[in-house]
């Protein structure tokens, strides 16, 4: 039996809203854009966000790539993460993608994607109203190939290594709006 490997896909997914529990005088009266915010810690943080998603890439040994498979398509990511301290939280994720067709499938053919796993999170600045992070991840990604007609394709394998940048922005104690992830 042969493996089949997936290569990471990129995506842009936005916009996100977290929500954690407020703490007692959690953030100071400031007109700026950027001001000081007393940081989350020990709280559960959940996050939703959809967006855009495109995988390159190959297959696998003298297979298709990734981008003949499949085209851009739209994602929705759930997550679920505790914050153990006011830099780094631990978490699970999922995401669901439907693609466009790629050029060597049917215009009738489903193309779903999906993938859950565990990340770590690291937050620069948890005491700003801007939050730049980082995240470190691994788990797993299927992608499937479903005619109308026709036997259906599933590959699936490791992400041994998902990476995400992103920027969070408080607008409550509760609440922050996650601007940007980008997923390699």
């Amino acid at each position: 039996m042969k493996a089949f490997h997936l290569i990471p896909v990129v995506s842009l997914l936005v916009p996100a809203v977290a929500y954690a529990q407020p703490q007692a005088d959690s953030v100071e009266d400031s007109g700026d854009f950027d001001h000081h915010v007393a940081a989350p810690e020990n709280n559960v943080e959940l996050s939703v966000a959809t967006g855009y998603t495109q995988g390159a890439g190959p297959v696998a040994g003298n297979r298709s790539h990734l981008e003949d498979l499949s085209g851009p398509g739209g994602a929705v990511a759930l997550a679920a993460a505790y914050r153990i301290d006011p830099t780094f939280s631990v978490g699970a994720y999922g995401t669901f993608a439907k693609y466009d067709n790629g050029d060597q499938l049917d215009n009738n053919t489903d193309v779903l994607g999906a993938s859950a796993g565990l990340e770590g999170i690291a937050h620069l600045r948890p005491e700003r109203s801007i939050d730049p992070w980082v995240s470190v991840g691994a788990g797993w990604k299927g992608l499937w190939l479903n005619p109308t007609s026709g036997k259906a394709t599933s590959l699936q394998g490791l992400e041994l290594a998902r990476v995400q940048i992103g920027v969070d922005y408080r607008v409550s104690p509760e609440v922050s709006t996650r601007s940007c992830r980008c997923t390699y």
